[in-house]
């Protein structure tokens, strides 16, 4: 008997059950019979949806790190240039507040902007820092330049991320949430396609046994991993 998807799987659980259980389905013939042909075809159109859906939060959970790491070295180069503009050594107080003249142009809270518009900050900041009075003035600062370098490869690193997260965004709107396509993959596979694969290996055993004991083996695999991380055992199982 083929279980239910447990009620605690997360929508990546349930993904990588549909995935497999549309591999199994693609290795057998159904097409003497149109109640699994149909349920194949919308099978593998949800499981399509969901890793749509799915890609798009991976390039999201992407970007954060990358923010990060353009914001850390943005506080640095703030402090660099305000620690310099009081040395007592007036060439390099003087270079600071040629650099610090730039810099005043744009608020430290740019590292709490939304990603385009601290994108857009940081490339207009770039671009004044390659004044050549700017850039004779950091050449007096030691390390100043390299913290630019490192801003500009950063910034070129996160807008190329951003890019993809944007096109992704684009092509997943056509298509439903994970969490929504996660319930409709629930609901067939356990209304409609575990059903039916648990009367069948009854009724026609040569054609359909093999195949139930796959997905069943396929369900009960991924409920134990969620049983394991959530640590109930007696977790009830989804009905939906």
């Amino acid at each position: 008997m083929i279980p239910k998807i447990h009620s605690k799987s997360l929508v990546s659980d349930i993904n990588s059950i549909a995935t497999s259980i549309v591999n199994d389905f693609d290795k057998r013939s159904f097409a003497d019979d149109a109640f699994m042909t149909l349920q194949i075809d919308k099978l593998k159109d949800y499981t399509a949806q969901m890793v749509a859906a799915l890609n798009e939060r991976e390039a999201e959970s992407i970007l954060a790190p990358l923010d990060k790491k353009r914001d850390e070295l943005l506080r640095v180069i703030f402090r660099e240039v305000k620690a310099k503009s009081i040395w007592p050594d007036e060439a390099i107080s003087s270079a600071a507040a040629i650099v610090a003249a730039e810099l005043d142009k744009y608020d430290s809270d740019i590292i709490v902007m939304p990603y385009g518009m601290e994108s857009a900050n940081i490339n207009a900041m770039l671009q004044d820092f390659k004044k050549a009075e700017v850039v004779a003035a950091m050449k007096t600062l030691s390390g100043l330049s390299e913290l630019v370098v490192q801003l500009d490869a950063a910034q070129r690193t996160f807008e190329a991320a951003y890019l993809q997260f944007i096109d992704q965004r684009i092509e997943s709107k056509k298509y439903l949430s994970a969490t929504v396509l996660g319930r409709l993959l629930t609901r067939q596979i356990n209304n409609e396609i575990a059903l039916y694969l648990n009367a069948m290996s009854k009724a026609r055993p040569d054609t359909f046994a093999a195949c139930a004991e796959v997905v069943k083996m396929i369900i009960e695999n991924s409920n134990a991993k969620v049983k394991n991380r959530n640590k109930k055992p007696d977790e009830e199982q989804s009905d939906i």
